[in-house]
């Protein structure tokens, strides 16, 4: 009997939902495991190189990608002029970026008294200009629509890239076998997104419309360069009054707590966004959708934390280097911030009083974890039925 087409766009939208979810949390799953992987192999001193060494990639890839990656999707010129354009713009950017880290390795290095940080920063910096085409061969696929091939590509680059670089890191436990792992990862992305894009770059570029993407990316870059800073600030201060290994600790602490998070928000914010649409459009009420993505948000995310928290000690104990029973606590503190943030992001405004047996559970490891989980389900139970 052959389906009814009902059925087969309903499969469809089905099998673009999980692709899209599965592609979200891609990333943010690999970086997981990497980071696991890195810190069972090598010294914390050492994982704070890297981590450092990707905090001035991170500053790059936010120049070239802030204003512009937007301007791509959303602008309404032709894209025989828009495209070629932005790429060229994009890839310069990423071109200046790599030969400042090249020219600034050694004075970095000296500056936060890390040698083995400049051979780091020299070889992120070699990448970055290929890694601007990756970015700009993602805003292309945004702007024509073809987001299954987009999050396809996403899933097939980060799990290659796992692959390969959890093989290096368990038979070469060196700093070195993060830095190919990026390079591997950047390969396969250059691969597939070349293939995938329907036109490559062609040798234009438009004066008057980079005037205007320029002043498009100034308005945004105030707001980007705080964001920089107040995520990434801490490693850089920590690295410069301490050494590498607290920097390397910290981002241990804050790559797993968060991680954990964004595995589960990501795909939720992506879905509710779709669920607001859909109920606007046909101007049902909002309250259900969103009291069925803020309660299903605390529930996925609180018992996500609630693991981690419960059960961080004994396994960074068992696996890892003594040296990363400190950075426990700290997996505590961002697990209570990083708990509330997606949800404030989602409402708008937070009702504490719902956080504060979450709070309580997640940085005093003591807590009588079941009562308050229970207490917790209760009081959400409560609000949502409201």
């Amino acid at each position: 009997m052959e389906s009814s087409p009902a059925s087969r766009s309903v499969a469809r939208t089905s099998l673009n939902a999980a692709i899209s979810v599965l592609g979200l949390s891609a990333q943010q799953f690999a970086g997981f495991v990497i980071t696991l992987l890195a810190a069972g192999f090598l010294s914390a001193a050492e994982y704070g190189v890297y981590t450092l060494a990707v905090v001035f990639v991170e500053l790059v890839v936010m120049f070239a990608y802030t204003g512009f990656f937007h301007f791509v999707i959303n602008s309404e010129a032709a894209d025989d002029t828009v495209l070629p354009t932005m790429f060229w713009v994009m890839v310069g950017i990423g071109t200046v970026g790599g030969v400042l880290m090249i020219v600034c390795a050694g004075p970095v290095a000296t500056f936060f008294d890390a040698p083995n940080l400049a051979p780091v920063l020299l070889f992120f910096g070699l990448m970055q200009p290929f890694a601007s085409g990756i970015s700009w061969a993602s805003a292309y696929l945004t702007r024509s629509g073809l987001m299954r091939r987009y999050f396809l590509i996403l899933i097939a680059t980060n799990i290659c890239a796992l692959i390969a670089g959890g093989a290096l890191l368990v038979f070469w436990q060196s700093l070195y076998a993060l830095v190919v792992y990026r390079a591997v990862r950047l390969i396969i992305g250059l691969v597939l997104f070349g293939l995938a894009v329907p036109h490559l770059p062609r040798f234009r570029f438009d004066v008057p419309l980079f005037v205007r993407a320029w002043r498009y990316a100034v308005g945004l870059y105030g707001a980007r360069i705080l964001t920089f800073l107040s995520t990434f600030g801490a490693d850089l201060v920590l690295a410069y009054v301490f050494t590498t290994a607290e920097s390397g600790l910290y981002r241990f602490a804050n790559r797993l707590a968060l991680s954990t998070v964004d595995i589960i928000a990501q795909p939720l914010r992506h879905f509710s966004l779709k669920a607001f649409g859909h109920a606007a459009r046909r101007n049902q009420p909002l309250t259900p959708v969103f009291c069925s993505f803020w309660s299903g948000m605390i529930l996925f995310i609180g018992g996500s934390a609630l693991t981690v928290g419960m059960f961080g000690s004994a396994v960074t104990g068992t696996f890892y280097q003594p040296e990363y029973l400190a950075a426990i606590r700290a997996i505590h503190a961002v697990l209570a911030i990083g708990s509330i943030l997606p949800v404030a992001d989602f409402d708008g405004g937070v009702d504490l009083d719902v956080f504060e047996g979450a709070v309580a559970v997640v940085v005093d490891p003591g807590f009588d974890h079941a009562a308050s989980l229970g207490a917790i389900g209760g009081g959400l139970r409560v609000r949502t039925n409201q």
